[in-house]
């Protein structure tokens, strides 16, 4: 009886040590066999949707001060070589993150921030008018902005949750996606 409950706990940790394995964003890029023949060099497009969720939930795990109660903004995530400047990839990782804040249970409302958020030429967050104006108006405590960049095999993403009554990071993730296909074209359909 004991040797059978060890082995139920051994196959049961191993089969959680495999699923987190599979939702950890990873760093070692497979890459796609029918371009790799073709003599083409670019890495597999890696789930987006599993890693905007995961980043999602390591931001709000570090987010102890946060009230479920008082609405959470999300911003537009911006090019980081023209912060005025977002894509479809900035945008709908902005939108993956905000489905997985409220599917955790936080307040979420749907109010797009496409240029509210800034940062200096110092790299210091810094918050617009607008987004104390839009706090004000829907109440909301904090704010989640961030930046991607574009590099040869990889896009790199940066989020933060930021307070907004003071400016303070509370939270902080930071990624990296291979630069696949999918990845390539949603990064360089900019606005």
């Amino acid at each position: 009886m004991i040797r059978s409950s060890k082995r139920l706990a051994a196959a049961v940790l191993c089969g959680v040590g495999v699923f987190i394995a599979a939702c950890a964003p990873t760093h070692v890029y497979q890459r796609n066999p029918w371009l790799a023949a073709a003599g083409v060099d670019i890495p597999q497009d890696q789930p987006l949707v599993k890693t905007s969720y995961l980043a999602a939930e390591q931001l709000m795990a570090q987010a102890d001060s946060i009230d479920r109660d008082q609405p959470v903004l999300v911003a537009s995530l911006s090019d980081v070589n023209d912060l005025g400047r977002s894509s479809a990839l900035g945008r709908i990782i902005s939108e993956q993150v905000a489905s997985r804040i409220a599917q955790l249970g936080y307040t979420v409302p749907e109010v797009k921030l496409r240029t509210s958020m800034a940062i200096n030429s110092n790299s210091e967050f810094m918050l617009s008018r607008n987004i104390h104006r839009l706090s004000a108006e829907q109440h909301a405590q904090a704010v989640v902005a961030g930046t991607y960049a574009s590099a040869n095999d990889e896009v790199y993403v940066s989020l933060r949750l930021i307070r907004i009554a003071d400016g303070k990071i509370l939270g902080g993730v930071d990624y990296a996606l291979p630069a696949g296909f999918n990845t390539r074209t949603l990064a360089n359909t900019g606005w």
